[in-house]
């Protein structure tokens, strides 16, 4: 997998957190490999590269999974032990918690700029979160999250999961974000 060099500290990070959350035992984890001399990124024609392990998987049907329940019993399990696995994880601060807060009114803030068309529809929705919701959110316990955790980021075997992917926005953030 192609890494871009701008991206090479964050990579490094989950590279890390995936073999924290393995050496820890956390089913469904595949960590990357690192060649014979130990290094996990490797420079090839002034590209920056990975080695990341295939993990053979049943295709997810996109217009039926939704409605196939037993799906969501692997999902929270895994949930589940990821936050017992995670507990102690040393690679992220108290400082760096994800704020919904921040991104929102960040969002918004590009929208009204760029599309300010849309800020009447999005008036309600936006009054609504600034009146119920955002200030209770940021006060929520964090923990550490995937934080893109669906199906469509789960590699299926028949009836469970084979590996969790896409660890790119994980970090700390309110315990109840990924579900």
């Amino acid at each position: 997998e192609e890494v871009p060099h701008a991206a090479r500290d964050a990579k490094m990070r989950i590279i890390r957190v995936l073999a924290f959350l393995a050496d820890r035992g956390l089913a469904g984890i595949t960590p990357y490999r690192a060649d014979a001399e130990g290094a996990y990124l490797h420079t090839c024609h002034g590209r920056l590269w990975q080695l990341v392990p295939y993990v053979a998987g049943v295709a997810l049907d996109r217009e039926r999974y939704l409605h196939e329940g037993w799906r969501s019993a692997p999902l929270s399990r895994f949930l589940i032990d990821l936050k017992e696995a995670s507990r102690g994880i040393p690679y992220f601060s108290p400082r760096e918690r994800f704020s919904l807060t921040r991104y929102i009114r960040t969002l918004v803030s590009r929208i009204e700029r760029y599309e300010p068309g849309l800020m009447p529809r999005l008036a309600p929705v936006l009054a609504f979160l600034e009146r119920e919701f955002l200030e209770v959110h940021d006060a929520l316990p964090v923990g550490f999250c995937h934080g893109d955790y669906h199906p469509l980021n789960v590699i299926w075997g028949r009836r469970g999961i084979r590996a969790v992917i896409d660890w790119e926005f994980t970090g700390l953030k309110a315990e109840a974000y990924d579900l």
